[in-house]
């Protein structure tokens, strides 16, 4: 039987520059290679588990914008069950700004938009997810709402993996 492997997590839009180098502190420099991609932490992990063939079911926010729009739409392209993303009114989807220059050094800038609402309230209306099978989570969301995510996931006898980026400081 194919289990369903949730994840929890975040969705963003990447806007992503390629440069010579990356520019300091008050300097302007030009690009090129503009791509705007669908990202997240969560949303790689589902989009992966999509295009493997799994049965994946992703949670998080996006905003009532044209962002949400098109990541949602990405990952039912893999076959993805979207229907724990959430539409926050009044928060744009989260974005990140990635520089890469040409020996693949990258500085990151995310605003999490509406990932930043996500709340373990949201969890308790998709509870029937959190039975047996795979959870995946990541730091991206809000800490309250990544615990809450593994204590279902625990109470639902689920395989839980935590991506543990970007890098911050957990409660024992």
């Amino acid at each position: 039987m194919n289990k369903t492997i949730v994840i929890v997590g975040s969705l963003n839009m990447d806007f992503v520059v390629q440069m010579e180098k990356l520019p300091v502190r008050g300097e302007t420099i030009s690009g090129w290679g503009f791509q705007m991609l669908p990202g997240g932490k969560g949303a790689n992990q589902a989009y992966a588990v999509g295009r493997l063939r799994g049965r994946g079911k992703m949670i998080g926010r996006v905003g009532k914008d044209i962002f949400g729009q098109q990541l949602k739409s990405n990952l039912e392209s893999a076959g993805v069950d979207t229907s724990g993303v959430l539409t926050t009114d009044g928060e744009p989807t989260g974005v990140a700004l990635i520089l890469v220059e040409n020996g693949g050094q990258n500085e990151i800038v995310v605003v999490p938009g509406a990932n930043a609402t996500l709340c373990p309230r949201d969890l308790e209306t998709t509870t029937d997810s959190f039975l047996e099978g795979y959870l995946l989570l990541q730091l991206e969301s809000p800490l309250e709402t990544v615990e809450t995510a593994a204590t279902l996931g625990r109470a639902g006898r689920m395989v839980t993996i935590l991506d543990p980026a970007p890098a911050r400081s957990l409660s024992s």
